[in-house]
């Protein structure tokens, strides 16, 4: 931390400022003082708060109020300022408790609590250890925490087989892709059309914004979410042009007929309502378009370091952990026998 010091200047009308910059906040603070003395009692009680560093500052906080500070931070993107039901548990849990009452065996014991009610995967109880770990990662890069005491704990990274996905092959989503335009040129075909061109995770799509998005390139640029990787995404010429012609009604790019950002459940609830009128036979939802993206580039000769980069994984390890059988198809079918 570098050393903290208050500043004092005298102002043309004859009294005392004082000035320093936050630590914590980052932010210039002012003060104006009568007296010279004033400013310098000021400055020596200031100084003397910020010796030990913010953690001092913060001690008498608890959890409740540390959240509050963070979505003041960090409001774009911020888990917590979602409905989350295991966040507002956490919140219920542990929010009139200081941080440093927060241990990892009591982290534990409710996450295993979590896990044994609801019934719960390893790799759901991996999303929402990293919902939670947002918060101790802010504290961590504040310094009020000196390490999250969610690190020590692991979930296994067990992905299911890739026949046990659904995967749609290019002319599935060729078919699928006609009928919905066939069905919604102008409203549902855009969003589906977007998932099939880059991989997107829903939760990417429904808070897409006009700012992320430059028509005359045909790029669209994810900032960093919690669990991916700023990345930049072609999309077609035709995907720009339906674009082009949207309404910018709100900074979010897809809306629902009510002019309001979609959410999961409302976007869900549009995809049934075509899977409703049989245009198209096949299960699919946005995830299988993901996983089919992923497969369809690696079989047409994709690099997985490049794919890592389109999905966003944090780590190569993670993409081919989900997509090495791809690859490995790929390379036994590419195999000629010479005796036959």
């Amino acid at each position: 931390m570098q050393e903290f010091k208050v500043n004092i200047f005298t102002s043309q009308e004859n009294n005392f400022l004082t000035s320093f910059v936050d630590p914590l906040t980052k932010r210039k603070v002012r003060r104006c003082f009568s007296t010279k003395e004033d400013a310098q009692v000021f400055k020596k009680s200031t100084e003397t708060m910020y010796k030990v560093g913010p953690k001092n500052k913060f001690s008498n906080l608890t959890i409740e109020e540390l959240i509050i500070y963070f979505l003041i931070e960090k409001p774009k993107y911020n888990k917590f300022s979602k409905t989350h039901c295991h966040l507002i548990d956490f919140i219920d849990t542990f929010g009139k408790f200081y941080v440093e009452n927060i241990t990892h065996n009591s982290l534990k014991m409710w996450l295993d609590q979590i896990q044994a009610e609801n019934n719960l995967k390893d790799i759901t109880m991996r999303h929402i250890k990293g919902d939670v770990d947002s918060l101790f990662t802010f504290l961590e890069e504040k310094e009020i925490i000196s390490e999250s005491p969610l690190r020590r704990i692991y979930y296994d990274q067990i992905a299911p087989p890739l026949k046990a996905r659904n995967l749609l092959s290019e002319s599935d989503i060729k078919k699928l892709l006609n009928s919905i335009k066939l069905y919604s040129p102008g409203y549902l075909y855009p969003i589906i059309k977007m998932f099939a061109e880059t991989g997107m995770k829903t939760s990417e799509l429904v808070e897409l914004r006009w700012d992320e998005i430059n028509l005359d390139n045909g790029i669209v640029r994810l900032n960093t979410k919690l669990q991916c990787q700023d990345r930049t995404l072609k999309i077609s010429s035709e995907l720009v042009k339906i674009l082009s012609m949207k309404k910018r009604v709100s900074e979010i790019v897809f809306q629902t007929y009510y002019k309001e950002p979609f959410t999961n459940f409302k976007l869900v609830r549009i995809i049934n309502e075509f899977k409703a009128k049989k245009m198209y036979i096949g299960e699919w939802c946005p995830m299988d378009l993901r996983h089919s993206f992923a497969v369809i580039f690696l079989s047409n000769g994709g690099d997985i370091l490049e794919l890592q980069r389109i999905l966003g994984h944090k780590s190569v390890y993670d993409t081919k952990r989900l997509y090495a059988e791809a690859v490995g198809k790929k390379i036994t079918n590419d195999i000629i026998n010479p005796f036959e």
